[in-house]
């Protein structure tokens, strides 16, 4: 949802206002416990059980703020919780201090203040002042919460100090959410707080993508597979240098892509699986933090504005993320109001968008009811909807039947006027129809980039002439009546029943002779049907991976050069105590230890299951 336009402050309010109102029902019901007599004395017999009330919910918002600072840290909520659970207990590691009246009673002002920072400590002073009130058979009342018993510290300051702990963890938590989000999300400089654009923003003249490194970098021998910039389009989505590496040692995810994505058009994003197009989808919308280089969407650097590029981003990633009870209505209504639709204007946009889906008879059916391919239907109208400029698609069709899939060929094409589209797929069939512009990428690198027509005239070798024979069919003989009309003809395939004839585009004009010719003798030469066709953009995909392949196959090489010869004086070693050995072993360029033995097996087993235990449980 964040992704979607939801703000930092709201997605922290709303875990605070759920987690509260268990707060506020299990100090009710601790305040009760305390002041009521059942059999015996209560445990508060003088004190007003509103204070008690009080103290105990102020104690319990301070420790709630703590425990989402500590939240801060961690991707992994086992080792959230692990570590919160042992940084409350050494937090009351002070007490111990306190358990001695002459020492508490020694304490200036000053330092209760400071040590009441750590809401358990503060916890403490309470209940002492608690006590010492209950002990003088006048319990704490409001009217003399400010007295002072311990002569410098009264139950008011407790409670102001308990506010401030609220506070103060408050403010922690969005300093760290900001400059440590974790796995996903991109980080704020540690300094932002300070920064004039963070609380203001940039002016439109602040941050003009036409002055940020406005010229592609030079491809080298790849250049010809770039078709030329558009200089009078106005360019959507600017990339460059982009870089993602998940670990120091692994090749880059996304290895220094630079692109331009112009409004109004829908650019394809292709590329074998692992390619780098998800990663680089991800990094677009701020879901995983950037390696090197930047991107500026919309003249918003993804660096720095990406809370206000949100507000104008349509996400639809792979995986239906929808709300098993939220029907198809409240799905485009509850999205609309995240991307900052007005609140008068939310139902129309909605209906509209449910006709654009014609999605009319599914608008009150709840998400777990629908098909498979309604479901990414719906998905695709949560990324246009609210007037999304830029709308990024992962694999949107995927899951569709073949007229759900046109339908939605339709609606992004109906949909494309004033948004710059990015949308990756693995059919084909899909971007040679539906987009305007095609990127391929291997290998975390862009291989070639332009419309289908340019990329078919780069990589294709001319016009493909298919040819169903029989048995009276001689290769040759076909071949030879071919090339009296076509010289450059050459004999791609003969399969089965099927010759395949790779025909020069620079002979076209001679192909009416030759299929007249083919057409009258044959008969003689065996022929049962034929017909030509141009290059498809299958074959271009193909013939781009064999180029990103090569790259691929030489960088391993190398390693596994390097690897052979780090290894090569690798020896093995017996140990003769324990009846253990062990051995190099290497294995597509990766060397590992192998480790043999009982003893040695037994202890190898014992440290993965407390590795999983403490990863895992």
């Amino acid at each position: 949802m964040k992704l979607m336009g939801m703000k930092g402050w709201l997605h922290w309010s709303v875990w605070y206002v759920t987690f509260s109102v268990f707060m506020l029902i299990s100090v009710a019901l601790m305040t009760l416990i305390f002041h009521i007599k059942v059999g015996h004395p209560a445990v508060i017999i003088y004190t007003d059980p509103s204070v008690t009330f009080a103290f105990l919910l102020l104690f319990s918002l301070s420790v709630l703020s703590l425990s989402f600072v500590i939240s801060t840290f961690f991707s992994n909520s086992s080792h959230g919780y692990n570590f919160g659970f042992l940084i409350f207990i050494i937090s009351y590691l002070p007490f111990l201090y306190f358990s001695d009246d002459d020492q508490y009673m020694s304490l200036s002002a000053e330092v209760k203040f400071g040590l009441s920072l750590v809401s358990n400590v503060a916890l403490r002073i309470g209940c002492k002042t608690l006590a010492l009130f209950e002990s003088a058979g006048v319990g704490l009342q409001w009217s003399n919460i400010n007295e002072v018993v311990d002569h410098n510290f009264s139950m008011l300051h407790t409670l102001i100090m308990l506010c401030v702990d609220t506070v103060v963890y408050t403010i922690m938590t969005w300093y760290f959410d900001a400059v440590l989000p974790g796995v996903f999300g991109t980080p704020q400089p540690f300094y932002f707080p300070f920064t004039r654009w963070y609380w203001c923003g940039y002016s439109s003249s602040v941050v003009n993508v036409d002055d940020t490194e406005a010229d592609l970098p030079d491809y080298g021998d790849r250049s010809a597979r770039f078709e030329p910039s558009v200089s009078c389009r106005k360019v959507g989505i600017k990339i460059r240098n982009l870089t993602k590496r998940f670990s120091k040692n692994q090749q880059p995810a996304v290895d220094r892509l630079s692109i331009d994505l112009y409004e109004g058009d829908i650019t394809a994003l292709l590329g074998h699986n692992g390619a780098g197009k998800t990663t680089t989808m991800f990094m677009l919308t701020g879901y995983l933090r950037l390696t090197g280089g930047t991107a500026y969407i919309n003249g918003l650097s993804i660096r720095r504005d990406m809370v206000k590029i949100r507000e104008s981003l349509g996400l639809c990633p792979q995986h239906d993320v929808l709300f098993d009870t939220m029907t198809v209505e409240e799905h485009l209504a509850f999205f609309a109001t995240l991307k900052g639709c007005p609140r008068h204007e939310v139902n129309r946009a909605v209906h509209r968008m449910i006709g654009v889906l014609h999605l009319e008879a599914k608008s009150s059916t709840v998400s777990k009811d629908l098909s498979g391919g309604t479901k990414r239907k719906l998905c695709v109208g949560i990324a246009l909807i609210a007037d999304s400029k830029v709308v990024v698609l992962d694999e949107p069709t995927s899951g569709m039947d073949p007229e759900a899939r046109r339908q939605t060929w339709d609606i992004l094409q109906s949909q494309r006027a004033g948004r710059t589209m990015i949308l990756s797929t693995h059919f084909m069939e899909e971007a040679d129809i539906l987009d305007d512009r095609i990127a391929i990428m291997a290998g975390g690198q862009l291989q070639c980039y332009g419309s289908s027509l340019f990329l078919k005239n780069i990589y294709g070798t001319g016009y493909r002439l298919n040819i169903v024979n029989n048995i009276l069919c001689i290769p040759e003989n076909v071949l030879n009546v071919i090339r009296v009309h076509v010289p450059g003809v050459r004999l791609e395939s003969n399969v089965g029943a099927m010759l395949s004839f790779v025909l020069p585009k620079e002979q076209s004009a001679n192909f009416e002779k030759l299929f007249t010719d083919l057409e009258n003798n044959h008969t003689l030469l065996g022929i049962d049907s034929f017909g030509a066709s141009l290059t498809t953009l299958e074959e271009v995909f193909l013939k781009a991976m064999e180029t990103g392949d090569d790259t691929l196959q030489d960088n391993l090489q190398n390693s596994r050069v390097q690897s052979h010869t780090q290894t090569s004086g690798g020896t093995s070693s017996t140990g003769a105590a324990s009846g253990t050995s062990t051995s190099d072993d290497e294995m597509f360029g990766v060397r590992f230890r192998r480790t043999t033995g009982a003893a040695s097996l037994a202890l190898q087993r014992s440290r993965a299951m407390l590795v999983k235990h403490a990863v895992h449980s």
